[in-house]
């Protein structure tokens, strides 16, 4: 594997577990409320997520003084992992680490209750990547940052609510489970929306409004156009198919519904990966 290819699947990594522990809080802040049965289970998934989070991240941080030095020995390179730590990007990973480290810790209270303390650390784990990317270094990043941080935040809750909605599928009875599908549904038809019209305001304002399909970005910023639309498809089918049938109890509706987050669940996975490909490699100044 290459330095590079180790660095995007470290990030990419770090990004999808940051996500899942963060916004796992915020699912059970909100539409998770009802769950008992499967609240043990979720709990579990977000201290996992928290420190799978927390290693990937200063993994990667590590792995960037390789980079600067172009090959795997400046990662020995103290001079430039001193660099590293002590810029923007190892501020933020510092910061994230922290926020992710108190989502790792055992839950003393139970899991009854999220607490203030837990939902601002998710908060704060999700926004520490606002100090570093492209939106960072843009002249117009005081645009550019609120519309990145209302992404984050929503993409954070949509990808960390799925796998704690197959959970309350599984685990709790049906009303249960239907109660939570619902509200999920109920919330997600607004914040959903404005996860997108951010994205293209993001991506309009990048690019200057210009968009060349030889250029690399370009083409990474349509592929995430492409999953994100389709898992916006199959969201729509759950919503008005899949999700009803849940309320039946049926084992076999249970296990499509199931399916169908975890696929969503890939999906979006998959434009975290090109997102941290585009971090890594490409600049929309060189579009």
């Amino acid at each position: 594997m290459t330095l590079d290819a180790a660095s995007i699947a470290l990030q990419a990594i770090a990004y999808l577990a940051l996500l899942q522990a963060a916004g796992g809080v915020m699912y059970l802040g909100s539409v998770g409320a009802p769950m008992r049965a499967g609240r043990e289970a979720v709990v579990a998934l977000i201290r996992r997520a928290a420190a799978l989070g927390i290693a990937a991240a200063l993994m990667h941080a590590a792995f960037e003084a390789g980079r600067m030095a172009g090959e795997f020995a400046g990662m020995a390179d103290g001079r430039l992992q001193r660099l590293v730590w002590f810029g923007p990007a190892g501020e933020a990973t510092v910061v994230r680490a922290a926020a992710l480290t108190i989502l790792a810790m055992r839950w003393n209270h139970g899991a009854a209750r999220i607490g203030t303390v837990r939902t601002a650390a998710a908060v704060l784990a999700v926004l520490s990547l606002l100090t570093v990317g492209h939106t960072a270094t843009n002249p117009a990043r005081g645009v550019l940052a609120p519309l990145l941080a209302l992404h984050l935040l929503v993409a954070a809750w949509w990808f960390g609510s799925l796998l704690p909605l197959a959970c309350a599928a599984r685990l709790e009875m049906p009303d249960t489970a239907g109660r939570c599908v619902h509200r999920f549904s109920v919330v997600a038809g607004w914040l959903v929306p404005c996860m997108a019209v951010a994205g293209l305001a993001l991506a309009w304002l990048l690019t200057g409004g210009r968009f060349d399909g030889t250029q690399p970005y370009d083409l990474a910023l349509l592929a995430k156009a492409a999953g994100f639309s389709s898992a916006l498809a199959l969201a729509a089918l759950n919503r008005w198919r899949l999700a009803p049938a849940l309320a039946s109890g049926r084992p076999q509706a249970v296990r499509r519904f199931g399916l169908s987050l975890v696929v969503e669940t890939v999906l979006l996975a998959a434009v975290v990966v090109v997102t941290a490909a585009m971090t890594s490699l490409f600049s929309p100044e060189s579009a």
